[in-house]
């Protein structure tokens, strides 16, 4: 059987078809073009809020590690599409060109609070001026003040951010101040004391200006591709030594000056050897040991 086909009209559709996408992509850009910044905001926040909601909900079944830790670069992804569209906003706001309503300066919080340390730091004195004026509450100045913290390895003030292996999902509070306690009653957070909730090996550590922290995890992946049980190990920082719990957790505070160029780690009669950054002005850092079949 043989099939004629018209030439002209197969032209014909393929227009037809390309013009509609062009439509189509146009009228995407008027419809934006047409939204006010405090509607784009709005859609903003709701974006932010409903990948953070889809990762709580994994977690809660117990998802396996390769489909959380892909749901976190989904979320990455999506933060920073939303910082894209929101920070342009942000900047017109505080040159005065625009106004925007208190809800779409709650949504510009949750945009820095979830961005990288540099963008944190350009607009700390924006965050502080909403908790000022009692946009955000205490509590939610305070889980800004330490992921901005916990973004350039510093202490946290007050005792909001925890720390979580994506294969184990076991739970640490990064390490705190000395002055945690004192900042949390300057705030009237005494009531959110996470700390209290971390107790035996996970339980919090203070650190002085003098002080540093080295905490992590050894693993050894399973048979499945990308995923990592906790093994016992001995781990050695110059004269100290401790064994890591049954997931492979450890954490050592050290004197500055006592902190050596590396960290030793013993499993099973063999010896590795990682190296300790230690960089200037940071209280801490996180060293994982992933080992191979």
């Amino acid at each position: 059987m043989i099939f004629s086909v018209n030439l002209k009209n197969v032209i014909m559709i393929q227009l037809n078809y390309y013009s509609q996408i062009m439509f189509l992509t146009l009228l995407t850009c008027v419809v934006q073009m047409l939204q006010t910044d405090d509607q784009k905001l709005k859609h903003l926040f709701n974006l932010d809020q409903n990948i953070r909601q889809t990762i709580d909900s994994l977690m809660a079944a117990n998802a396996p590690s390769e489909k959380l830790m892909l749901s976190y670069q989904k979320m990455a992804e999506q933060d920073s599409y939303n910082q894209k569209i929101a920070l342009p906003i942000l900047d017109r706001y505080l040159t005065g060109e625009i106004t925007l309503s208190e809800e779409s300066l709650y949504a510009l919080y949750y945009i820095i609070q979830h961005a990288d340390g540099d963008i944190q730091v350009k607009y700390q004195g924006f965050i502080k001026n909403l908790f000022d004026k009692q946009i955000i509450s205490n509590v939610e100045y305070g889980m800004f003040a330490d992921r901005m913290n916990v973004r350039q390895n510093k202490a946290q003030l007050f005792g909001f951010q925890c720390y979580m292996d994506a294969y184990i999902k076991d739970k640490f509070l990064y390490p705190l101040s000395t002055s945690a306690k004192d900042n949390r009653a300057e705030f009237d957070m005494e009531d959110n004391n996470y700390a209290d909730l971390f107790s035996g090996e996970y339980a919090p550590l203070y650190v002085s200006p003098s002080e540093y922290v080295i905490f992590g995890h050894v693993l050894r992946q399973t048979g499945k591709s990308g995923e990592y049980n906790g093994i016992f190990a001995e781990v050695s920082v110059g004269n100290i030594k401790l064994l890591t719990n049954h997931v492979g957790f450890y954490a050592i505070k050290l004197n500055k000056e006592d902190v050596p160029t590396n960290i030793d780690f013993s499993i099973n009669g063999k010896q590795y050897s990682r190296p300790i950054q230690n960089k200037a002005d940071t209280d801490w850092e996180i060293i994982n040991v992933l080992i191979l079949q």
